[in-house]
Parts: structure tokens; C-alpha cells; sequence
């Protein structure tokens, strides 16, 4: 089984997905990690320097490449969703669990000029979220609420969504 967490930026895939790897003993692949380690650079400078086309073009092929899989938690970037080929991939290898935050908790969350988030060229960071709720929706087997829970609470709900121990 493999799980893949997808969601806004600062939702938490990257600690809740840490934390529910090591809870279930399974693997982890972050690939904005990824992205950073093969570009040498963080991810707002590269977003900066190769445009969003570019951008989302390394993050699909990085995700695509990721290859067979088991017992794997992946937190891929929360751009995935504009991206078929990876979304194909993650839906065909994997549940697809949508980390959902409030618009309120996730702008506390991000530094919206230095976080690396695609789509915030042509819009607000309010229409980004809407359109994207509606794209997570669309494409996750199951969505959890992260209200203000702790990172072990959202894993145990999770757990639970999806049934796995």
C-alpha cells in the first residue's frame, strides 16, 4: 500500500507525511525535497529563474520517475494537481489522501513571497485556494480536516479514513 498526501501548501504533507511513514513503517519521498536537492536551489528562486511552466514540468517528471513503489508515504508538491501525468501516476500507485486546511490556518501558515507556490503570478493567494480545494477534491480518495490538530493527531485520523495500521 502506498499513500499519497496532497494539498495546499503548509497543509502539512511534509511533517504529517514524516511522521505517518515512521508510524507505519513505510518509506517517505518529499519531492519538493527532491526538486531542491537536483536543482541546488530552493524552491521559490527556481520557480523565479525557470517560470511556472518549466517548474511544473521538473516536479512531473520527478514524480513519474519515482518508479514501483510499496509501503511508501509520498508528499508530493501542492501543484501536483496541475499536473496529469503525475496525478495519474499517484492515483494508479496509490490513496490519495487530501490534507485540508482552512483558508485562515494556511495563511498563517505561509510566507506566501518565499514559500514557492505555482499559480500566484496571475492570482490571489484567496482564488488559488478555491481553485485548488476544488482540484484536491476532485482527485483524493479521501479528505481530512487538519482544523488545528497536532501532526500525530491528523496521522491518527488518517489511519483511520483509510483504514491501515
Amino acid at each position: 500500500m502506498n499513500i499519497t498526501l496532497i494539498g495546499m501548501s503548509g497543509v502539512g504533507k511534509s511533517t504529517v507525511g514524516r511522521k505517518l511513514a515512521q508510524k507505519l513503517g513505510f518509506a517517505y519521498i518529499d519531492t519538493d525535497v527532491i526538486l531542491q536537492e537536483q536543482s541546488g536551489t530552493a524552491l521559490q528562486k527556481l520557480l523565479d529563474t525557470k517560470g511556472e511552466k518549466e517548474f511544473l514540468a521538473l516536479e512531473s517528471k520527478i514524480i513519474t520517475s519515482i518508479g514501483a513503489i510499496d509501503n511508501t508515504v509520498v508528499a508530493p508538491g501542492g501543484s501536483i494537481v496541475y499536473l496529469p501525468d503525475a496525478l495519474t501516476f499517484v492515483k494508479d500507485n496509490s490513496t490519495v489522501v487530501h490534507l485540508q486546511g482552512t483558508l485562515e490556518v494556511l495563511k498563517e501558515r505561509n510566507n506566501v513571497s518565499t514559500r514557492g507556490i505555482v499559480g500566484l503570478r496571475d492570482k490571489t493567494y484567496d482564488e488559488l485556494y478555491h481553485e485548488r480545494m476544488a482540484l484536491y477534491n476532485q482527485h483524493a480518495d479521501t479528505t481530512i480536516d487538519i482544523g488545528r490538530d497536532t501532526p500525530e493527531e491528523i496521522v491518527e485520523k488518517i489511519r483511520r479514513a483509510i483504514n491501515v495500521s
